[in-house]
């Protein structure tokens, strides 16, 4: 039965089913080598390694060479391969939105990673493995926050389960250190990093699909490289106040030492390129039932090369609780996606008010507000493992509370429009179509009927109501007349027909598309539209917005507006 079913998942994926799970057994080797790594540099367990006990600094130099290799590598890249899948690289238009957009999800990972190898020399690599085990719970949480979902029965069993792994760990953490501040701030730095990681992983996903619908096409290298550079220099700032004594260590750094920090510069790159590729190619919490299976490997890991694991029975039961509360949520996702399909566990939203908080992005930035609601399979991003296509994805995948589009359209420099979300949703009810409803303007209630006798005729002229005759001329028993006396010409009065698309338009928007090799469907889902509106474009039919149309040049690199 498994040979069967790997053949079909085979066939159907081919070459993408074999990429991502590629991804994913590289994260895990790179996420269970990489606290053993740190460990090894802070504490010099190694005797040809000199510990080098400033781990602030040391990440920060990893990652300004991390970002050196991948800046030259997208140079590189850009003048080799410029458009190779309509991606551009780090020289591509937009760099300084990029960074502005990118910069806030550097920031975060900056602070989680000084807190976490800070962390890490408080204590051996086994605790502070096992108390990131927890970090499924908060993604879970953020998921339960941002979009409403409720988590299944044996979800929250399984999360109790880690929960209470946790709390055992901590507690051994405590005893073992003390009740005291040495006890307390080694606990701290071990628990905020798992607090701050799934923040991160969601932000840095929001922002890279909002970067793609705003028309700036990143591929993951030149997201790397920014993401990178970014937390580099973040992280060197405080360094001279948190760890003074770094520089003149660093002058006398010896041979192994250079070494391993070489190697930790392209553990460092591999590590971050296949997360940004994972997370650009499929849902977060994907990342998080990879980052659950690490634990096994890392724990036995450390068993054996460093042989520090505090065998007491507060470690041993909780390193079990962990264990099983991890794999069986992992297992239990991977058997909800295989076999009962990607549904939804939360509820639809079904009225305009519930369309607010999931929004898609364009709705946000471009008064484009989707009112049938984003597809209820795409807004389970955080709850479903799926992975998917570049074209599948959705602007409604990692939606945000409106008040967190208005900052990013700040620093973005992207006006938002001043009109409230209703008003908008009003505004786009007719989009694609003509509003052809009357609408009278200083009545209330306008009653249309027709006076029979010449009272009700004199009370309405004194009322101030329009009054209009009709004139019967067609014998005593016919009831058709000339019409009203007072009527104009048609030609007076007669307003033009509705501007279309030029042909001319639709035939640079076919063409854009054709070489982008794009269908309707993916073009649409582009621009946040219905298929059935690009259709309308291309065939002449729609009337023209001239936003619209602006969006279309960005996504096609072509000229539209003005043929």
């Amino acid at each position: 039965m498994a040979p069967e079913r790997l053949k079909q998942l085979v066939a159907q994926k081919g070459f993408v089913w074999i990429y991502d799970y590629s991804l994913g057994f590289i994260y895990l080797a790179n996420a269970t080598i990489m606290p053993l790594y740190n460990y090894l540099c802070y504490r010099g367990h190694h005797h040809a390694v000199r510990p080098f006990p400033y781990p602030v600094t040391f990440t920060a130099i990893q990652l300004f060479a991390t970002c050196a290799f991948m800046t030259v590598a997208n140079i590189a890249l850009h003048f080799l391969r410029p458009h190779r899948h309509g991606s551009s690289w780090v020289l591509g238009r937009g760099l300084l939105v990029k960074l502005s957009m990118l910069f806030m999800p550097a920031a975060i990972f900056a602070g989680n990673m000084s807190m976490m190898n800070m962390g890490l020399m408080k204590t051996s690599v086994s605790v502070h493995v096992l108390l990131r085990g927890s970090e499924i719970v908060w993604i879970i949480l953020m998921a339960w926050i941002l979009q409403k979902e409720r988590p299944r029965v044996l979800t929250v069993a399984c999360i109790a389960l880690l929960f209470v792994g946790t709390a055992l760990v901590s507690l051994q953490l405590l005893l073992s250190n003390g009740l005291g501040s040495l006890g307390l701030g080694a606990l701290l730095m071990n628990m905020l990093p798992t607090m701050i990681a799934p923040a991160y992983s969601v932000l840095l996903k929001w922002t890279i699909q909002r970067l793609k619908l705003e028309g700036y096409q990143m591929h993951p290298t030149e997201t790397t490289a920014l993401v990178i550079g970014l937390t580099a220099t973040v992280m060197i700032c405080p360094t001279p106040w948190l760890e003074p004594g770094a520089a003149v260590e660093l002058l006398h750094i010896h041979l192994p030492l250079f070494i391993v920090l070489c190697f930790g510069c392209v553990l460092t790159c591999t590590f971050k390129f296949v997360m940004i590729a994972m997370l650009d190619r499929q849902h977060v919490i994907t990342v998080g039932i990879v980052g659950q299976m690490k634990i096994i490997p890392q724990v036995i890991m450390d068993v054996l090369f460093f042989k520090n694991y505090p065998c007491t029975v507060l470690m041993v039961l909780g390193t079990g609780v962990n264990v099983v509360g991890a794999l069986s949520y992992a297992v239990l996702e991977w058997l909800g996606l295989t076999y009962r399909g990607n549904e939804p566990v939360h509820k639809p939203a079904s009225t305009a008010d519930d369309l607010d908080p999931l929004l898609g992005d364009e709705g946000s930035l471009n008064g484009k507000v989707n009112t049938e609601g984003p597809d209820p399979a795409r807004t389970s991003d955080l709850r479903w493992p799926v992975s998917q296509d570049r074209e599948e994805m959705s602007s409604a995948q990692v939606p945000l509370p409106y008040h967190w589009e208005k900052y990013w359209a700040a620093i973005s420099r992207i006006d938002l429009p001043k009109k409230s979300l209703r008003q908008r949703k009003q505004q786009m009810q007719f989009q694609g179509g003509v509003d052809d409803k009357v609408v009278f303007l200083g009545k209330k209630n306008y009653n249309k009927s027709t006076a029979k006798t010449k009272q009700d005729v004199d009370a309405a002229r004194r009322a101030g109501k329009s009054v209009t005759t009709t004139m019967k001329a067609a014998g005593a028993t016919q009831g058709r007349g000339l019409g009203p006396a007072n009527a104009k010409k048609i030609e007076e009065t007669d307003i033009g027909a509705v501007k279309r698309v030029s042909r001319a338009q639709a035939q640079a928007i076919i063409q854009g598309r054709n070489a982008k090799k794009l269908t309707q469907k993916e073009f649409a889902q582009r621009m946040n539209v219905q298929p059935t509106v690009i259709g309308e474009y291309e065939t002449c039919k729609a009337k023209p917005d001239q936003r619209l149309l602006a969006k279309m040049e960005k996504v096609l690199g072509v000229k539209i507006q003005g043929l």
